[in-house]
């Protein structure tokens, strides 16, 4: 049965997670505090996009959608490791 607390605690998990995504793709298009602002929209934005032509090949079972968010978990993680803009270095 579907609950307050389990509502909320998946918002806040889609929340952090369209927000790694995005920040790794507006930090290169936007100055840091609009990135920060702009980072669930177009981390929705950008996974909808490229996942979604990717489930229709191979379907919408949970093994499939688990292991997409890891990819693109470990992707913009990667980027925003490896990839460091010169506002960022310290």
């Amino acid at each position: 049965m579907a609950s307050l607390l389990n509502a909320t605690l998946c918002a806040i998990v889609a929340a952090a997670f369209w927000s790694l995504l995005g920040y790794a793709l507006a930090r290169r298009l936007f100055p840091r505090p609009l990135a920060f602002g702009v980072a669930p929209v177009l981390g929705w934005a950008a996974q909808s996009a490229a996942t979604l032509p990717i489930f229709f090949l191979i379907g919408f079972f949970p093994a499939a959608v688990i292991g997409i968010a890891v990819v693109c978990i470990v992707a913009s993680g990667q980027s925003l490791l490896t990839f460091p803009l010169e506002s960022d270095a310290t």
